[in-house]
């Protein structure tokens, strides 16, 4: 029996032994088993893989890992001539964010999350919601939540604000001056009215011209009317003078010196034609009387209307015409003459030259069509009346005149 317990120990001892010699030759992994990475980061932290300050080699190519893509990676290393594998993990656990944007709307506005925040930043891409859905409808200021979802489930939340304010601001209307106008004459109500809304900016807007008779004089209301989108409405009134004697106004002036246009003016004239041409419908048209007219666009009317009237009558005619055309002109009045003489200055672009088309007499052939100073000058000296002072004026209130004899360019 003592013999058999002795080889049981023997036995133990040798047993224990033997593991001994196992623990001692066993190697642990010089690597770690995994290592996470950020999602966008710039580089792979190698020494992470590392357990302790040893000298392992990585056997894996790098270089066409990705660390913008989510995904695992396993890489080789090698220590003391054996290999050992970890795996590198690309996550993403960081929020998303932004900055808030506020804003001030009207309560029929809406705004969609993504106009509450700006300059979003993530590795991924962001997904942009209400956390709850404000009320638009709603007066005030009030705290809207937006949640900022990535690709990888992450949120993050922005606080912005935003006031809902009401439209009751109602549109205003240009400045609108009594209307004058002919019996029978058209009327043009809209012509230089604009309705205007702080909100909405031009806006259109109604006429009621019902109560308005243009055959019979009297004055007569005409309704002007807006609403802007939210409600807001303005009406103006404004007067209209039927009048059965003639009133002239720009408006009349500017559609018979139109007609007249139509008439003479072709497309593709030059400017020294379409001064021509005026001079010459002039010339041809209206005739020498006395004239009592002092105001220009009565004296216009008259010789567009009538075909007659006094040297006036012919610069206004003359005017209102090359107004309508865009040249340049200037009106000019004889200076101490022993009467009353009245022409412009016309440049198109080659000096100012003087420009008449009023004739002198039945029997004067001298046509004042773009002379220079010196040339009317002679024409006054040879003038059998002695008229010497017929173009006189006073040279410091227009620009330099031109010297050189006119050319049409």
């Amino acid at each position: 029996m003592r013999k058999i317990m002795i080889w049981i120990v023997v036995a133990v001892v040798l047993a224990a032994s033997s593991l001994v010699t196992c623990a001692v030759v066993f190697e642990p992994s010089p690597v770690v088993e995994a290592v996470a990475v950020e999602l966008g980061s710039k580089e792979i932290p190698l020494e992470q893989f590392v357990k302790e300050e040893k000298k392992v080699t990585l056997l894996t190519d790098i270089s066409g890992i990705s660390l913008e893509q989510l995904g695992e990676h396993k890489l080789e290393f090698s220590y003391k001539k054996k290999n050992y594998v970890s795996t590198l993990k690309v996550v993403d656990t960081t929020k998303p964010t932004g900055t808030p944007v506020e804003h001030t709307i009207y309560n029929d506005e809406t705004l969609t999350p993504d106009a509450f925040v700006k300059d979003i930043a993530d590795a991924t891409e962001v997904t942009v919601a209400f956390e709850k859905t404000p009320d638009f409808t709603k007066l005030g200021e009030q705290t809207v939540t937006i949640r900022l979802t990535d690709t990888s489930g992450n949120i993050g939340l922005v606080s912005a604000k935003v006031t809902v304010i009401a439209d009751t601001t109602a549109p205003v209307f240009s400045e609108m001056e009594k209307l004058t106008v002919n019996i029978g004459q058209a009327v043009s109500y809209r012509e230089g009215v604009t309705a205007t809304d702080d909100r909405d900016g031009e806006i259109s807007f109604t006429i009621d011209a019902s109560a308005v008779n243009l055959e019979q004089e009297g004055t007569y209301t005409i309704v002007y009317e807006a609403a802007d989108k939210s409600g807001n409405v303005t009406k103006v009134e404004r007067e209209l003078f039927v009048s059965d004697k003639l009133v002239v106004n720009a408006e009349l002036i500017d559609e018979m010196a139109q007609e007249i246009l139509d008439k003479i003016i072709e497309d593709g004239m030059s400017d020294h034609d379409k001064i021509y041409a005026v001079f010459m419908y002039i010339r041809k048209n209206v005739s020498y009387s006395s004239s009592k007219e002092t105001e220009l666009l009565a004296a216009a009317y008259k010789a567009m209307k009538y075909k007659k009237g006094d040297c006036y009558n012919y610069f206004a005619i003359a005017k209102v015409l090359l107004d309508k055309l865009g040249i340049q002109n200037l009106p000019v009045e004889r200076y101490k003459g022993k009467s009353s003489h009245f022409w412009l200055l016309v440049n198109i672009g080659t000096g100012w030259y003087h420009y008449d088309a009023s004739p002198q007499s039945a029997e004067d052939p001298f046509r004042c069509f773009m002379k220079t100073d010196k040339q009317v000058n002679a024409y006054a000296r040879s003038r059998q009346d002695g008229r010497k002072d017929y173009y006189q004026i006073d040279y410091s209130k227009y620009p330099e005149l031109a010297t050189e004899k006119y050319k049409e360019p």
